[in-house]
C-alpha cells in the first residue's frame, strides 16, 4: 500500500484526555484543544492530525495526502475507477457512499435544502446557495 508510518509523538499525549463514566464502564477520549470526543484512541490520534497539519498517508499516484489510511483508501479510488457503491434502482454506481446516498434522493423525491424566500428545493446545498444569488443579487 501506498502509506507512510505514522508515529504519535509524546506531544500530541498533551492534547489527549482520558474520562471514564462508571455507569457506562465506558472509556472516552477528548480533544484539548476543541469539544471533540471519540471512543477509540486512534480516533482521537487521527482528530489530533487535523490541529497539528500532519498528513502521513500519502497517494504515491499524485500529491494528495491524508489525515487518515481511510481517507486514503477513498481516495484511491480515483486512481484505480473503483465505485464499490450502487444504486439498486438504476445503474448509477460511485466510488463515496455520500454521493450515492444524495443520487438515492433523485428516486425518492427527497430535497433536503429548501429556500426560505420562495418554494425553490434541491437535494444538493451547493445548489441552493447558488439558486439564493437570485435574492441577494
Amino acid at each position: 500500500e501506498a502509506e507512510e508510518e505514522m508515529i504519535i509523538g509524546e506531544d500530541q499525549d498533551d492534547n489527549l484526555s482520558t474520562t471514564s463514566n462508571d455507569d457506562q464502564l465506558e472509556k472516552s477520549y477528548a480533544c484539548r484543544i476543541c469539544n471533540y470526543r471519540a471512543k477509540q484512541k486512534g480516533r482521537l490520534e487521527a482528530h489530533l492530525r487535523i490541529h497539528s497539519g500532519k498528513k502521513p498517508y500519502a497517494c504515491y499516484h499524485c500529491d494528495y495526502k491524508s489525515v487518515t489510511r481511510g481517507g486514503l483508501k477513498v481516495h484511491m479510488r480515483i486512481h484505480t475507477g473503483e465505485k464499490p457503491y450502487s444504486c439498486n434502482s438504476c445503474n448509477y454506481k460511485s466510488g463515496h457512499r455520500s454521493n450515492l446516498l444524495t443520487h438515492m434522493m433523485i428516486h425518492s423525491g427527497e430535497k433536503p435544502y429548501m429556500c426560505y424566500l420562495c418554494d425553490y428545493k434541491s437535494i444538493r446545498q451547493v445548489n441552493l446557495k447558488t439558486h439564493m444569488k437570485i435574492h441577494t443579487g
